[in-house]
């Protein structure tokens, strides 16, 4: 057990002791389940009340707030995915030249489309609609009935390396670590210090909130004008592999394949 899983617990044990709830207050972190249980993660996406993560075997799981998971489908079943996006009650699920989407756990996975994915690297969800970014930097729309339409004009995303939603917009992070906010209408506008968020490795949204995780392990609360300000202990998620955000927090698994929730309220 590392250090941080003993610190964990003892803040949960000492907070019951005292009677006050264990995220009292904002930027305090709480392990969920047992350590190491999503070694295996290879993609990880929140929704209102779950986590969904595809291990490398290809075999997708649902996770509850309290850690509580279980195997959705057949094992395997997604071997061969390349992204994967979750939320509200659809999944999407990229594999090969082709586009899958459910409903959820109880739902059958459905083809959308005549194939056409192969070049897509990133997909976030908003609007009711899927949002991809092709390898030339073309962004697209894509609705439930898998009919894709062009945003804006073709390339103005080639640098893209973050993709995220918050506050009803698309937010990306360039390779030349120039943040930019673009709507729903393809519109785009840089956000903030040109290259001040070249450090940052995770990003994502939070109801209105932008979130970041830096190289260093900060993490960040981006205002909505490119303001970053530090959140909690510097370093303090150096270990994160992989980011996302559930019913409010902030979720991470480390390279232990530990699962995190941080209070951010």
């Amino acid at each position: 057990m590392n250090g941080r899983t003993v610190i964990a617990l003892l803040v949960l044990v000492l907070a019951q002791f005292a009677g006050v709830p264990a995220f009292a207050a904002p930027g305090e972190w709480q392990q969920v389940g047992k350590p190491g249980e999503w070694k295996e993660t290879r993609f990880l996406s929140g929704t209102a009340g779950a986590l969904w993560t595809i291990e490398n075997d290809g075999t997708l799981y649902v996770t509850d707030k309290n850690g509580g998971w279980e195997q959705v489908g057949p094992r395997g079943n997604f071997k061969q995915v390349q992204a994967f996006a979750a939320a509200a009650d659809n999944l999407w699920a990229l594999e090969g030249d082709n586009l899958y989407h459910t409903g959820g756990k109880k739902g059958g996975w459905t083809k959308l489309g005549e194939g056409g994915w192969a070049n897509t690297q990133l997909i976030a969800f908003l609007d009711n609609a899927l949002w991809s970014i092709s390898k030339d930097g073309t962004l697209y729309r894509t609705n439930l009935k898998g009919e894709s339409v062009q945003v804006g004009k073709a390339g103005d995303w080639k640098d893209t390396r973050l993709l995220t939603v918050a506050n009803g917009a698309l937010w990306t992070i360039e390779k030349t670590g120039i943040l930019y906010r673009t709507d729903t209408n393809g519109q785009w506008q840089p956000v903030g210090k040109a290259g001040a968020f070249a450090e940052m490795k995770f990003m994502t949204g939070v109801d209105n909130e932008l979130w970041a995780i830096g190289n260093s392990g900060t993490l960040y609360r981006i205002t909505n004008e490119g303001k970053f300000q530090r959140f909690g202990k510097e370093g303090n998620w150096k270990q994160t592999a992989k980011l996302t955000a559930m019913d409010g927090f902030l979720w991470t698994i480390e390279t232990d394949g530990s699962l995190f929730r941080t209070a951010i309220r």
